[in-house]
């Protein structure tokens, strides 16, 4: 596999600036994961109500929304290096405020330890597109996130169970384990800065940081006119991940706790991401990228949507969260290669697409954890998951029939608001 593009002859390593990066985003990636399923459950056990708990896991995205306006124009010449660094060291604050949290039963804490975990994502997000485009071919574009999502898959489904057992430990004992996997991660990054010499050159000027909230708004609205697709089908798609890493682990909790098989549910949603992954990144598909996602989404939005109609029997919920995140396991990739061809195109300007693509995310965490809480504790969980797939599954379709075959960069009117 030829991972970095300006070091044609060299000789074949397993310590690849590839292979390191995966290392260092797959361990702050499990830490992350251990506390999606933990912290919406320590939340929920201290105040007793879903609504509350989707409200402090919005309050996480809407701090990544406004990260997603602000680092564009703040980090325009910084790395993915500078990006990847930072979002580690950020990261080890947000076990440490989770268990504050808890010590004082404070729901400020928490809303603190919520604010802190959208901060650092965003870091570690716009570190992962601006490493795949500055670094790899485009043709290996589908292959590099397959293989990035089997990893974020892995580290998905040790997370819950970890996650499990961290609930009934020390408050000392948990923050201590997920802070050493943290600082592991770090390790591993910072001799990934030390392999990587050179990257594909941008030609951004010296020039003083403006800050404009108002042209990054501009910029978001060039690009959407164009670029709306994968952006609907990143909203779309994290409405799903969302509603399952709010409610999963509580839901989990209610229905299999008794038998000390609380966690489940959420491994069920991420075990099949791992095999899906690894099909996709053997594939490498270049064509139709697009057409594939909205497909497989429309899948996962239907499959979730007929929850409600078998939530008498476990088994058949169980096959039907599988099948939710087996199609989904190809949607991310597929999208995440679609906007790594955008950002590529889009030269210079490539920062602010990533932008607006992590500000799909970003809005998706904040509807979904919203939305899910107050649909469990008015209509119950299984109706929550169906009303929110079947809203995907419309979504989709839409997606499907009005999609255009080729998507274009702005490039003439991007490169005029670089130039205001």
């Amino acid at each position: 596999m030829r991972l970095i593009t300006f070091q044609p002859h060299r000789k074949l390593t397993l310590i690849t600036p590839f292979a390191l990066f995966l290392a260092a985003g797959f361990l702050v990636l499990f830490a992350d994961s251990i506390m999606s399923y933990y912290f919406p459950l320590v939340v929920e056990n201290t105040s007793g109500s879903n609504t509350l708990v989707g409200v402090i896991m919005a309050a996480s995205s809407i701090m990544g929304l406004a990260c997603d306006l602000i680092f564009p124009q703040l980090f325009q010449k910084r790395s993915w290096k500078f990006l990847l660094v930072s979002g580690i060291i950020i990261s080890i604050t947000f076990p440490i405020t989770t268990n504050l949290g808890i010590a004082f039963s404070s729901v400020m804490i928490f809303l603190l330890a919520s604010i802190l975990w959208g901060i650092y994502y965003e870091f570690l997000s716009f570190s992962q597109q601006s490493f795949v485009v500055s670094t790899e071919n485009r043709s290996d574009y589908s292959k590099d996130w397959g293989i990035i999502s089997v990893l974020w898959g892995i580290g998905s489904l040790l997370g819950p169970i970890l996650g499990s057992m961290l609930v009934h430990d020390t408050l000392l004992n948990s923050a201590t384990i997920i802070v050493a996997i943290q600082l592991l991660s770090l390790i591993f990054a910072i001799l990934l800065l030390y392999t990587v010499k050179h990257e594909k050159e941008t030609s951004i000027e010296s020039q003083a940081i403006k800050m404009s909230i108002s042209k990054e708004l501009i910029y978001w609205f060039v690009l959407f006119r164009r670029l709306w697709p994968p952006i609907m089908v990143g909203l779309a798609m994290f409405f799903i991940n969302s509603t399952f890493w709010t409610l999963g682990g509580v839901f989990g909790e209610k229905i299999l706790g008794d038998q000390g098989l609380d966690w489940l549910i959420m491994i069920m949603f991420v075990l099949p991401s791992i095999p899906g992954a690894i099909i996709l990144a053997r594939l490498k598909v270049n064509h139709h990228k697009k057409l594939l996602s909205e497909i497989t989404l429309l899948l996962a939005g239907l499959s979730m949507g007929c929850i409600f109609l078998v939530q008498n029997d476990i088994l058949l919920v169980l096959f039907l969260i599988l099948l939710i995140s087996f199609f989904l396991s190809f949607t991310w990739p597929l999208n995440e290669s679609v906007y790594s061809d955008l950002s590529d195109r889009a030269g210079d300007s490539k920062l602010h697409i990533t932008a607006i693509t992590r500000a799909n995310t970003s809005i998706g965490y904040i509807i979904g954890p919203l939305l899910a809480g107050a649909l469990a504790d008015g209509l119950g969980y299984y109706a929550a998951f169906s009303i929110i797939g079947l809203g995907v599954f419309f979504i989709a379709g839409i997606l499907i029939v009005f999609t255009p075959k080729k998507l274009k960069v702005p490039q003439s009117k991007l490169e005029e608001l670089n130039r205001m």
